[in-house]
C-alpha cells in the first residue's frame, strides 16, 4: 500500500449488491489504503447496518463488465501456489490465490456522459437541501431550479448566472447530468403588458408571473444567453466548463394553471418557438417535451390537443406520475397509458419518466413502467412534497438502482421475474 490510509465513509445509497466496488481495510474502521474489492454476487454482510466494526465502504458499482468479473472470479486457486507458478504469495496463511497472474488492463468510469446513453435512473434536486442533491452518476432534473428567466435577468439586460452556476458546477463535480427545465417568465417582462398575477406552489422565490412572454423578442435574448453559457461551445461559456448541459425540458406541467396560466395556443406557440431558438443556438440539444402531469382525464384531453402541434419540436416525450386526488398512484406509473396517447397521435419518440412518485413497492413500480417503454426514470427526491417512503422502502429502492442501472433492454419471463440485458452480453434475473 501507499502508507496513507483513509477514513471510513459510508454512502447510504450504496450497499454491497452484485458488482459493488469496495474498499479494503485492516481491523480498524480508518485503515484503508489502497486495496479494493469487487463482489460476484451480494454480499450485505459487509454492509454497516449489519456487523458491530463499522462495516466496508462501497465506493462504486460495475455498470459494464462484470462478465470479465465473474472469469475472475472463477480462476482455479490453490491454498499455497509454489513461486514456479509465477504468483508471487505474500504470505503463507492467505487462502485462494490463483493459480496464474490475474490482470485489470484498464478500467474507465461510466457516468450519464456514458455515449451508449444506458444510464436509466435520475432524481429531482434541490441543491440548498443536501438531502436533494441527487446521486453521482447519474441524472439530475433541478425542480423548479435556477433556469428560470426571473432568476437570471430580473431587470432588462441584467443577467446573474450565480445560482445557475451553482448547479452547474456541482453537478460537474459529482458526474450528474443536468436535465434543465426553462421557464420562460420574468416580472418585470410580464409587467411591462399588464399581465395578471398568478399562484405558483413554489412561493416567493419564484416568479409572480406565469403567462406568454409579452415580447418574444425579449425573450428569445434570455434563452439564447441562457443556452451560449452552458453549451459547451468555447464561447461566452461559463468559466471552468467542463460538462455542458446538451438536455433541454421547456417548461413544466402546462396544462395546470399553479404552472402556466396560458392557453393551449400559447403553450403551442411557446414550445415551439423555444425549440426553434435552442437548437439553432445549439444543433446537438436533445428537446424534452413539458411533462404531462400524469394521465388523468383533463390531461389526456389537453394533450390530445396539443401534442401533433408539437411533435415536430421535441426529441424525447415526458410524462409525470404524480398521485391523484385519491391518494392513489397507477401501477405502470402512466407510462402504458401515455405510450398509448402518443401512438393515437401519431408520435413516435422515446419515453422519459422525468418525475416519478410511488405510493406502494416502487421497484416492482418502476420495472413495469421501464417493461411499458419507459426509457430513464427521474424519482421525486426524499423531500419533495407528497407521500414519503420508508426509510427500508428507499433502501430497497437505491439497491435496485445500484445494482440493476445501465441495462441495455428488459423483458419479462413471467409474472414475478424480469431479465435485464447488458452491453457486455451479461443477464441479470430480478424476481420479485
Amino acid at each position: 500500500g501507499t502508507g496513507e490510509t483513509i477514513p471510513l465513509e459510508h454512502n447510504e445509497n450504496l450497499s454491497h449488491v452484485d458488482g459493488a466496488m469496495g474498499m479494503a481495510r485492516g481491523a480498524e474502521e480508518d485503515s484503508a489504503d489502497s486495496q479494493w474489492y469487487i463482489t460476484d454476487t451480494e454480499q450485505h454482510g459487509l454492509d454497516p447496518e449489519n456487523r458491530e466494526d463499522g462495516g466496508y465502504a462501497v465506493f462504486g458499482i460495475v455498470r459494464d463488465g462484470m462478465t470479465y468479473v465473474r472469469e475472475i472470479a472463477n480462476t482455479p486457486t490453490v491454498t499455497n501456489p509454489a513461486s514456479d507458478q509465477g504468483v508471487q504469495n505474500p504470505g503463507p496463511d492467505l487462502l485462494g490465490r490463483p493459480i496464474r497472474e490475474v490482470h485489470i488492463d484498464s478500467m474507465r468510469m461510466l457516468g450519464v456522459a456514458d455515449p451508449d446513453g444506458t444510464i436509466r435512473f435520475g432524481e429531482l434536486t434541490e441543491i440548498r437541501d443536501e438531502k436533494m442533491r441527487g446521486k453521482d452518476g447519474q441524472w439530475v432534473r433541478p425542480h423548479p431550479g435556477p433556469f428560470i428567466w426571473n432568476h437570471i435577468e430580473k431587470e432588462k439586460g441584467k443577467f446573474n448566472w450565480e445560482e445557475a452556476d451553482k448547479y452547474v458546477v456541482y453537478a460537474q463535480e459529482h458526474n450528474q447530468t443536468i436535465l434543465a427545465t426553462i421557464w420562460p417568465h420574468a416580472n418585470w417582462e410580464q409587467k411591462s403588458c399588464k399581465r395578471k398575477k398568478a399562484k405558483s406552489p413554489f412561493g416567493k422565490r419564484f416568479t409572480k408571473y406565469l403567462s406568454k412572454p409579452c415580447s418574444m423578442d425579449d425573450y428569445k435574448n434570455f434563452l439564447v444567453k441562457l443556452v451560449d453559457r452552458y453549451d459547451g461551445d468555447g464561447s461566452n461559456d461559463m468559466p471552468g466548463l467542463t460538462k455542458p448541459i446538451k438536455y433541454w425540458d421547456v417548461m413544466n406541467e402546462p396544462e395546470f394553471k399553479m404552472f402556466f396560466k396560458g392557453s393551449k395556443e400559447d403553450f403551442i406557440e411557446i414550445f415551439n418557438f423555444s425549440s426553434k431558438v435552442i437548437k439553432e443556438k445549439q444543433p446537438d440539444a436533445v428537446i424534452v417535451m413539458a411533462g404531462a402531469a400524469g394521465m388523468f382525464p383533463e390531461s389526456k384531453k389537453y394533450w390530445k390537443v396539443v401534442l401533433p402541434k408539437i411533435k415536430d419540436n421535441f426529441d424525447i416525450a415526458n410524462i409525470h406520475h404524480i398521485s391523484g386526488p385519491d391518494g392513489q398512484c397507477d401501477k405502470q406509473l402512466w407510462v402504458d397509458e401515455f405510450a398509448a396517447l402518443l401512438k393515437s397521435t401519431d408520435v413516435d419518440k422515446p419515453i422519459w419518466l422525468t418525475e416519478a412518485m410511488t405510493c406502494g413497492p416502487p421497484v416492482k413500480a418502476w420495472v413495469n413502467a421501464f417493461l411499458n417503454g419507459a426509457e430513464l426514470i427521474i424519482d421525486v427526491g426524499v423531500n419533495a412534497p407528497g407521500r414519503k417512503m420508508s426509510k427500508k422502502v428507499r433502501k430497497k429502492l437505491n439497491e435496485f438502482i445500484a445494482e440493476y442501472d445501465g441495462f441495455t433492454s428488459i423483458k419479462s419471463i413471467s409474472e414475478k421475474k424480469v431479465e435485464f440485458s447488458y452491453k457486455d452480453g451479461s443477464k441479470k434475473i430480478l424476481e420479485f
